[in-house]
Order: C-alpha cells, then sequence, then structure tokens
C-alpha cells in the first residue's frame, strides 16, 4: 500500500516514549483543503513518475497485483488517506 496523506501543519512534540492514549487529548490543527490538495497531487504525482521510470506499477484491480509479482516489479497500491483534500465536510458516515 502506498499511502498519500497531507502532511500536518505542525510537527508534534513526541517524547521517545509514547504516552497512552487519552480522549482528553487535543486534536491537531485542521489541514487547509488547498494545502491538502496541492500536497496530495504532489505525492500522486511521484509515485506515476515512478511508474514511468519503470521503478513499479501502480496497480487498480488484484490482476494488476498478480501480474506486476510474475512480473518482478513493486506492486504499488495507491490510496489516499484523510478526506482534507477531497471534502472537508465529508465524514465517514457520508462515506458509509
Amino acid at each position: 500500500m502506498f499511502a498519500i496523506f497531507p502532511p500536518p501543519v505542525e510537527k508534534a512534540r513526541r517524547s521517545a516514549v509514547p504516552s497512552a492514549p487519552s480522549d482528553s487529548e487535543p486534536l491537531p490543527p485542521e489541514v487547509p483543503r488547498a494545502d491538502a490538495l496541492n500536497s496530495t497531487i504532489a505525492m500522486a504525482s511521484i509515485l506515476f513518475r515512478l511508474e514511468r521510470a519503470g521503478a513499479l506499477a501502480v496497480c487498480r484491480s488484484a490482476g494488476d497485483v498478480r501480474h506486476a509479482m510474475a512480473q518482478g516489479t513493486v506492486a504499488a497500491v495507491f490510496h489516499i488517506e484523510g478526506v482534507e483534500a477531497i471534502d472537508p465536510e465529508l465524514t465517514m458516515l457520508d462515506v458509509l
């Protein structure tokens, strides 16, 4: 899986040993849609340039994955994590 996702607005300060998750921990700031869209398109562009260079095959089906594996090629399944670049108002409930 080759996940594409917008980077966080700011890098979180993390300790060497992460603490246990908590419901009281604040959510990170939202990534502006334009920034998310630009970074997502830029990362997708890199993936497709790698494919054109012959470094991997972007697979769109199980058959594509099997074919790439038979050829000894890295089988890349492209997906986008999060909806920031797609629609900031969209929620998982809308998708389901």
